[in-house]
Order: C-alpha cells, then structure tokens, then sequence
C-alpha cells in the first residue's frame, strides 16, 4: 500500500485551476498507477457530504485501480461543517464562465495523467447540473472522454414535466402556505434515520445538515410547481398529438410549443405564466384559449405546427397556424403578440378549410361534377409542396368567396392517403394543380405556382367560361399529365435538366444562422452548417479556415455557422453532441463531415457530395463506377422518348439522389443499345432504376415520379452485404440496425487473408438473407445488417467496447446497440466461428435467445442503476402516501430526464463509438 493511500479519505484541499480557487475532494488508488479516473461534477449544494458517501462507496469497491476526484463548482462553500475552509471567486461566475472552467479543471487533470505509462481512462460523473456541465466537456472534449454518468437532476424539476404540473391545484395561494408549513414540520418531525436515508443513505452525515438539505428539496419542489403549474387548469390547456385537433378544431388558440429542459424554455416560462394569468379570462369572452404542447413527447406534432425552435408561440384559428413567435420574448412583446395576432385572427373566417375543400376517393366525383374547380394535388412530405402551401392559403383565402359567385371553387387532394385517384387525376408529381369543369379534366395549370401567377390564371376563368374556352386536352396530356418538375419541350432530350446547373452562395461569404432564420435559410438548396460554441478552443480554430471555404465553395454550396450557446434547442434537434459538428443539409437530408478540418478536405467533401450524375457512355464506364463504389445505381431510359413521363421519372431520381447526397453514386443510360448490354435483364422496359451490387441486381419497383418511394429505396439499398465500418458509415450502420454483426479482423496479415474471412461472412450474409428475406429482418426479431472492421485501424474501439484484443483476431461480434449488448460466444461458450454456417448459426441463436450477451456499460454504470433502485426502495418504506406521490413524480421526472438524455445520443455513440477512434 502506498503512502497516499494511508492518508484519511477523502483528501480535502483547495486547487487553482484557471487563476480560481476551487474545492477538492481526492480518493487515490492504492496501487499509485491508476486504470481509471473519474471527475465528479456535483449538483448545486457543492461538496457536501452525501457526495463522500456515494463516491467512497466506489472507491472501496474499486480502490486498487480507481482515482476519484470531486471538485466544486466556482463561488460554492460547503456547509457549517466546512471547518472553516473559505473558497473565493474574483467575480460573479456566469454559466458560460462555469462551462469553461469546469472544461480547465477537465483540461488540467487529463494532463496530469498524460505523463502514465498507459494513460488512464477518463469517466465524468455528473448530478443535478453537473449532468450539464459534463455533457459540455463531452462536447469540447470528447475525444478525451471514455464514459459519462448521469445521476437523477435536481427533485425540482418535477415541477416541469406535464404530469408534475398537472399537481398546481394543490398549490393554489392558500394551500401552498400550508403545505409549506407542513413541510416544515414533516422535517423536524420525521426520526434521524428516515432523514438520514433521504438526504445521505449513510449514518455519517452529520443530521442537521441532512434536515437542511431535505428541507431546501421539499420547499424548491413546492415552490418551482407553484409558479411552473400556475397556468395548469382552466386557464392553460395540456395539448398532446390526441387531443390537439379536437380541442382546436374551433375558435383562436394561442399555443407555447417548448421542451422541459430547454433553458430558454425555462427562461421563458414565468414571462409566459404571467401573460397567461393576465389574459387568459379576458380573452375568453373573445372565444380565445391558451395551450401547451410539450415537444419531446409530442415531435411530429410540433413540425406539423412549424415549431422548429423551442420556445415558440404559435396562434392558431380553426385548427391552422396563423402567426408564430419564436424565442426567450419579454412579457411586453409576448402580450402584443397575442394581441396583434388575436386581433387578426378575428379576420380570418371560421370556416377556414372551406376556401379549399378537402377532397378525397369518395367524395371527389360527386363535388365536382358541377361547376369550375381548381384542384391541387400533393403530399404532405413533399419540400416544394411545403414551399407552395402559403402561396395556396393565401391565393384561396383572397378569392374563394370572390370566384364562388362564378361558380369557381378551390380543392385540394392528399395523393398518399389518395393514390387512385390521383393516378386516375393524371397526376406524375407534386405538386400539381388542375383544371376541371363539370367533372371533365380540362388541362393542368400552366404557370408556376406562385401566389401572384396562380391569382392572374385565376381571375382570367370568368372570360373563358363566359366564352366557353374548355377545348379538351391533347391526348398525351390526357393520358399523363405534367408536374411541375417536368422540362418544358417535348423536343428537348430528356437530359437537359436545368435543375443540376443551380448556383448557390453566390456572395462567397459564411451566412450567420439563427434560431429565427435558421428554418427559412436553409429550407431552400444546400447548407454545409458549422454547429460550434464561441468558448471551444477547436471552433476558434476553425473560424479562419471556414471563412475560407465560404469563398472556395462560391457557386457550389451555401455556408453557415450557428452559434449552439444562442441556440440550444436547434442544435439539440441536429443532434449535436460535440463542437464543432460540420453538417451538411438539403431539404430535410443531413450528412455529417467526419474528415479533417482542414480546407483541402473540407473542399473535397463539398465537391463530393455535390457531384453530378456519371453519363455512361459505354460498358468500361460503368465498369470504372463499379469498382469505385460497393453500390452503383443505374437509370436507363431510351432518348428517344420524350413523353413527360419519362421527363418527370429523371427529374424525380436525380433530385433524390441529390439531396440524399448519392449523385456520385448515380450513373444515367440514355442509349438503348447500352442500356441493354449493361442491364443483366436486357429485355427490362425502360426507364428503370436499379441498384448495381454484391454482383447482383436490385429493381426498384415503385412509381419513378413518387418522391417518398424513390427516398425508401435509395435509403434501403445504400450498404452491400458486408460494408466495411468506417467513421462516415457507423452511425448509420449503429443506428438503423437492431443487430450489427461485425468480422474483425488483422489486415497485416495480407490481402488471401483478409479476403478468405470477408468472404465467409459474406456468404453467412447471404445466407441469412435467403432465411429471412432479402431486407436482412426478421418481422419478430428485427433487422440484422453485417459488415467487415480493419481491427487495426478499430483496436482500441475493439478493446475498451468488446474487450477483444489483437492476439483474439479474427473474431465476431453480434452488437445489439440498442440494449447496449453483444455476443462473442456461440451456445457452448467459445467464441463464435469466423465461418460461414459459424455466423450463421450464431446470428440465428441470437434471435432465439439462446446465447449470453454482454454489457457495454462497465461495473461502475450497472452499480449507479441498481443505488438508484435502492433509493426508490427505500424512500417507498419511508414515507407516506401524499409525500410519496411527490417523491416518485421526481424519481420518475429523474428516469425520464436521463433516458431522454441518452436517447439523444446515436445509437453508435451509446455503442462506445468515441470520435477519436
């Protein structure tokens, strides 16, 4: 045993760290060669006495390898039991000044360890706020970070979620003083052991301090779900995905769209209540209602309601968004908001659908068969159906009444809830809009669909139905219509689609991204976004370099910056777990940028993903394309053919595989004669689209003019049977597997190696395949994907995770990222064959349940899980029916903040994924 190990633990000291006096507590290891250090980030009391307990705890439990190290946040004392120890700051800390010490504190351990033989792993374990502040070390550091714990948050956010809020009745004026009276008493009364067993689970923390601690949790709770709750009841309604349409369906309903722990939200939320309790019962008179609509739980309905940001206010008449407000407002810009959007809203017309009838399969030969009707088709998914949506209100809310006495009327069908009847309406792609008069197809409306072009086409159908200017359509376009997307001659070769010579970031400049204008920005065309923070040391660094791009990508691509510390929520949407994250986005595609920052590569990845389509031209280019990539996909049609059809099928494929970022992948066939030679099936009629790979080929079966089926199968198809893991495809690989067999193997061992096991594996993929159909899924058991890892590039990946080492190699592993599980045995306990029918039969045993798996997650993470199910058990012997009630919402508001938390995270990065690796 070492010196330092015989000295009382934990050792209490004061440390400087970035020019602040911070408090320290130590428990070293006795072997003075540690394997693993864990800073420890407490909550806001600091470093009291409970922390002792539960980290000494550890460190009995693992004191020959483990160094724990809890240190205070800036401007914390403990309480009177400090023994005089005096922490001082040289000013009133921010948050972000706490952020970016805590990073130097991290900084300054991590280079106290680099000097090791074997540097130690480093573990964060965060409480309350610390989970905060670890989760921003993550994202400045998180090449250095082996493993993050997060402890339950502060009780009093209980007050914040839905069901915590639900409970304001309770705190009502009157009843809140005696509850707190109550409160009070219930301490002082309750016996030492049951205070002790709340406060610290350890008889040695001194009581008073533990009856101080349990008294300020209580009070907090009291107090934060009197003012969260305030609204709760009559005068702010709790709106979920069940109840929204119902509720809104009449009068004017101004909504707050917000997520619990978003801190702007938080921010925002007394300003609201406020407002809320001011207005709420003078605007009832005026039909108008207030609502909530807490997004985590409820996603899809808060993009349906264009809350792109949290906080946003939206003002809805019947059901339809009206106005929005986004952002922390004051009181005073809130209440003229509502004002002036309430005041508008009076102006709109109840019957807000009735400017544009709903038409549908049953109802749509029936409505139109008497009278003039312009009718657009569309789908909800579709970008420029989206794009087209305001320009449409607007259009039919100005001249619905006006044209009514002509009889001209407005309608509009949902082409997925409706194919039939879209194909029957000559409809190749959205949007489309056309004319009919008593039930007869008339033509497709021929200018572009702007509010200003579709209101001129409009107004000039009176002089034509008074002249009786219906001539029928010629058959071609009887028989297929023509989107929007179509080129516009007939004469023109199929390929000159003007779409591809787009040009964007004309300026050169990088556009500064906010939460306002982030959604418009980059609705339109390609942003390469930087996500960063101005404190991170690797984002200052960048800043140069991306000003530089800007001007390299002229012409080429947008680029933006957004700054996360100004918006949390947008950036928490994108999935932006460290800075800075380099994002490439196209109209609700994303692909992220893995490689070096520098311009070189930054430039290179622009160009990449911005390619054209490859014309093939002959059999040796397709054979180039081939070997170039796992995955080919083939279009071919005959260029003789230039129906609008055919026009519309190009159009449709190349934009998917554009904003899907998979031009490069797409190769074109305009000969016959070629398109024969090199499509397996010679005899298939054209167009057609196919994927070339694993020396097979894969027939798209779906509409070539459907956006949403194109999207499905270039997704579907993008990995061959046995891709290779790399940085650019784990997370995709991670995250849309239930099961990921991985083959490891030592590629210095030559190539007959290499390709000896790869090709096993393959065959136990296709194998698999043949079983359980082609898309690699069993129905009940979930979808298996393979792929092949250089475990020389992987090993410490493959180490730390699996625990595999070198000598082990070859090896398999069945991953189960979602349970943060894998298998390496087979159903005798040795390790899985690196054969074909040895992955096979394993994979299979797997789905049976018949083998063991292992955790991901170390010792130390299983041990927090089962102390937070002792504290459950114990707190449920201990009190009382009305306390308990509020004692387990703040349990279950703890289990929900962390399993949100660590949903967050893909599934790769749960998996043990660092991006160092």
């Amino acid at each position: 045993m070492s010196f330092v190990s015989r000295i009382a633990l934990p050792q209490r000291t004061c440390w400087a760290v970035a020019g602040e006096m911070r408090e320290t507590l130590f428990w070293p290891c006795k072997s003075g060669k540690a394997q693993a250090v864990m800073l420890l980030v407490p909550g806001n009391p600091g470093l009291i006495d409970f922390y002792i307990d539960f980290c000494s705890a550890l460190h009995n439990q693992f004191s020959d390898s483990l160094d724990i190290i809890g240190v205070s946040h800036l401007g914390h004392t403990r309480f009177s039991d400090n023994r005089g120890l005096s922490v001082k700051h040289s000013s009133i800390p921010s948050l972000s000044d706490q952020v970016a010490n805590m990073v130097a504190v991290f900084d300054q351990i991590d280079s106290a360890y680099t000097s090791a033989a074997q540097r130690p792993k480093m573990l964060l374990c965060g409480h309350s706020v610390g989970c905060y502040f670890s989760e921003k070390i993550v994202e400045c550091r998180g090449d250095r970070v082996d493993r993050v714990f997060s402890l339950f948050p502060a009780v009093e956010n209980i007050a914040s979620t839905p069901r915590g809020r639900q409970l304001w009745p309770m705190f009502r004026p009157g009843v809140r003083q005696l509850a707190a009276g109550l409160v009070d008493m219930l301490v002082w009364m309750l016996p030492s052991a049951a205070i002790l067993g709340l406060a610290g689970l350890s008889r040695s923390l001194n009581e008073d301090n533990a009856r101080m601690v349990v008294e300020k949790m209580l009070h907090a709770s009291l107090g934060r779900a009197g003012a969260q709750g305030a609204p709760v009841g009559d005068k702010s309604h709790i709106l979920d995905k069940n109840n929204f349409d119902s509720k809104t369906s009449s009068g004017t309903w101004v909504i707050k769209h917000y997520s619990p722990n978003c801190h702007h939200c938080q921010s925002f939320q007394p300003k609201w209540d406020q407002v809320v309790t001011q207005q709420a019962i003078p605007l009832s008179a005026q039909d108008v209602h207030f609502g909530e609509i807490d997004c985590l739980e409820n996603q899809e309905l808060c993009t349906q309601n264009k809350a792109f940001a949290w906080p946003t206010v939206g003002v809805f008449r019947a059901g339809k968004r009206l106005d929005g407000l986004e952002g922390d407002k004051s009181e005073k810009e809130l209440s003229e908001f509502i004002k002036r959007s309430v005041s508008e809203a009076d102006a709109v017309p109840q019957a807000y659908d009735a400017n544009s009838i709903i038409l549908n399969q049953s109802n749509f030969t029936e409505t139109t068969k008497r009278g003039t009707w312009i009718v657009k088709h569309y789908s909800p998914v579709c970008h420029h159906c989206r794009q087209m949506a305001p320009e449409w209100i607007k259009l039919t809310d100005e001249l619905a009444k006006q044209m009514a006495g002509n009889q001209i009327l407005f309608g509009e069908v949902d082409c997925p809830a409706n194919k039939k009847l879209c194909e029957e309406n000559h409809v190749d792609g959205y949007p489309t809009v056309n004319l009919y008069v008593n039930g007869r197809y008339i033509e497709e409306m021929s200018v572009r669909y702007t509010y200003d072009a579709m209101k001129g086409y409009v107004l000039k159908l009176p002089e034509r139905i008074k002249r009786g200017n219906f001539a029928p359509p010629p058959a071609s376009q009887a028989s297929s219509g023509q989107p929007d997307t179509s080129p516009g001659s007939s004469s023109d070769d199929v390929t000159d689609d003007k779409r591809g010579t787009e040009e964007y970031n004309l300026s050169g400049e990088v556009v500064t991204l906010t939460k306002e204008n982030f959604a418009d920005k980059t609705s339109l065309g390609p942003w390469f976004v930087k996500f960063y923070a101005p404190w991170c040391t690797h984002c200052q660094h960048l800043a140069p370099i991306w000003t530089q791009l800007g001007e390299a990508s002229k012409g080429k691509v947008n680029i933006g910056k957004i700054n996360c510390d100004e918006a949390s929520a947008l950036c928490s949407k994108y999935n932006v777990q460290g800075y800075p994250t380099l994002k490439l986005l196209w109209e609700g595609e994303t692909t992220d940028f893995k490689g070096t920052r520098d311009l070189s590569s930054l430039s290179t990845f622009v160009d990449n993903v911005m390619a054209q389509p490859n014309l093939v031209q002959s059999t040796a280019d397709l054979q180039r394309a081939q070997k170039a990539s796992d995955v080919v996909y083939l279009f071919a049609y005959d260029k003789a053919d230039t129906s609008a059809k055919t026009k519309a099928a190009l159009t449709h494929v190349k934009a998917n595989a554009q904003k899907m970022f998979l031009s490069r992948k797409l190769n074109i066939v305009s000969d016959t004669a070629l398109a024969r030679q090199v499509l397996p099936a010679g005899d298939v009629a054209l167009p057609t689209l196919v994927a070339l790979k694993d020396g097979k080929t894969v027939s798209f079966g779906g509409s070539l003019t459907n956006d949403d089926q194109i999207h499905e199968w270039f997704y579907a198809e993008r990995f061959p049977l046995l891709p290779e893991l790399s940085r650019e495809n784990s997370d995709a690989l991670f995250y849309d597997s239930d099961y990921l067999v991985l083959v490891i193997l030592d590629t210095e061992r030559g190539e007959d190696y290499v390709d000896h096991y790869r090709s096993s594996a393959r065959e136990a993929a296709m194998e698999y395949s043949k079983a359980y159909g082609a898309a690699g899924s069993s129905k009940s058991k979930g979808t298996v994907r393979f792929a092949w890892v250089n475990g020389n590039k992987w090993a410490s990946y493959v180490d730390r995770v699996f625990r595999i080492r070198h000598d082990n190699w070859p090896a398999i592993v069945i991953a189960r990222p979602s349970e943060d599980q894998f298998f390496t045995t087979d159903v005798r306990g040795a390790p899985i064959e690196p054969s074909k029918m040895g992955v096979f039969l394993a994979v299979r045993a797997v789905l049976e349940g018949k083998l063991k798996a292992q955790s991901t997650n170390s010792i130390i993470t299983r041990g927090a899980h089962g102390l937070a199910w002792a504290v459950k058990s114990v707190w449920g012997l201990l009190f009382g029916s009305a306390l308990r009630v509020l004692l387990t919402l703040a349990g279950l508001g703890g289990i929900a903040y962390y399993f949100h938390k660590r949903g967050q995270h893909t599934r790769a990065e749960a998996h043990g994924l660092v991006k160092g690796d």
